[in-house]
């Protein structure tokens, strides 16, 4: 159990790529993202302006909020 009880929210990925020619990323593919304890996650946080997660064809459960992405300080990147 998490110090803030059982409902604990977080973030799946966190990528950092500092140039658009940096060939880093993260890819999901067939995959089923789903959690447990009512805990929400946003599918990514951008660490950087030119991050980059894909995810196709998974499964996403309603653990993932609504709006999916954090553009975190990089507002325009989401």
């Amino acid at each position: 159990m998490g110090k803030n009880g059982p409902k604990i929210d977080g973030v799946i990925t966190a990528h950092e790529r500092k140039s658009p020619n940096d060939p880093s990323g993260f890819v999901f593919k067939n995959c089923n993202i789903s959690g447990t304890a009512g805990g929400k996650a946003e599918l990514g946080r951008a660490m950087d302006a030119y991050a980059r997660v894909i995810i196709a064809d998974s499964y996403l459960s309603d653990v993932v909020k609504p709006e999916g992405w954090s553009p975190r300080t990089f507002v325009g990147h989401e």
